[in-house]
C-alpha cells in the first residue's frame, strides 16, 4: 500500500513537472496603452478605461477603405466569434479618417460585421488624438495607407502590448489564436 501511494505521488510530481516545463510562455509586454479618449460609434465617449479588465485587439481602417479593411476586419469577425463565449474580449478599430468616417459610418461598419454578442468598438477622434495613439501604440510614422495595414495589435487586461499581428498572415493568426486563451 505504502508504495502504491509513492507511485502516486512520484507520478503526480513527474506529471506537474511536464505541464510546468512544457507550457507555453506568455507573450512578451512591448509597452503600455496610453490613457486615450475616442468617440464610439453609438455616441458614448471610449478610453482605455472603458476596456480595462478585457484582452482587446486594436486595428486602424477607415470605413471607405476597398481591400484591406474589409478583410481585416472580416478576419477579426471570425477572432470575434471564436471569442464569444468570453466576456473579457473586446476589440476596438479605430478610423484614420475621422472627417469622413462620422457616427452614421462607424454605425453602418459596425451593423455589417460586428457580431450582436461580442464587444466591438468603432471609433473616431480627431487628427491630432489619433496621432497621439499611434505614437503609443508604436505604430506612428506611416500615412493612412500604413495604419490600416492588416495590423492587429494584441492588448492585455492590464493595457499592456502584448504583440504585433498581420490578419493576411495565417501563421500570425494562429499564433495569436495560440495566445489569446493564455492572457487570463
Amino acid at each position: 500500500m505504502r508504495s502504491l501511494i509513492l507511485i502516486a505521488v512520484s507520478a503526480a510530481f513527474l506529471l506537474l513537472a511536464g505541464y510546468t516545463l512544457t507550457r507555453p510562455e506568455a507573450p512578451p509586454v512591448f509597452g503600455q496603452v496610453p490613457d486615450f479618449s475616442l468617440m464610439n460609434f453609438d455616441g458614448m465617449e471610449l478610453t482605455k478605461a472603458s476596456l480595462a479588465q478585457k484582452n482587446w485587439l486594436i486595428n486602424f481602417f477607415f470605413t471607405s477603405c476597398p481591400k484591406i479593411c474589409p478583410a481585416t476586419s472580416a478576419r477579426l469577425r471570425e477572432l470575434a466569434e471564436e471569442m464569444r463565449t468570453r466576456p473579457d474580449f473586446a476589440i476596438l478599430s479605430i478610423s484614420v479618417d475621422p472627417e469622413r468616417d462620422d457616427l452614421a459610418a462607424l454605425n453602418a461598419y459596425h451593423a455589417r460585421f460586428a457580431p450582436a454578442d461580442v464587444v466591438w468598438n468603432f471609433a473616431r477622434a480627431d487628427a491630432g488624438r489619433i496621432e497621439a495613439l499611434e505614437h503609443g501604440l508604436m505604430v506612428e510614422g506611416g500615412d493612412s495607407a500604413e495604419l490600416h495595414s492588416g495590423r492587429i495589435i494584441l492588448i492585455d487586461k492590464l493595457g499592456q502590448i502584448r504583440g504585433y499581428f498581420r490578419a493576411e498572415d495565417q501563421e500570425d493568426l494562429e499564433t495569436l489564436r495560440d495566445i489569446l486563451p493564455r492572457l487570463d
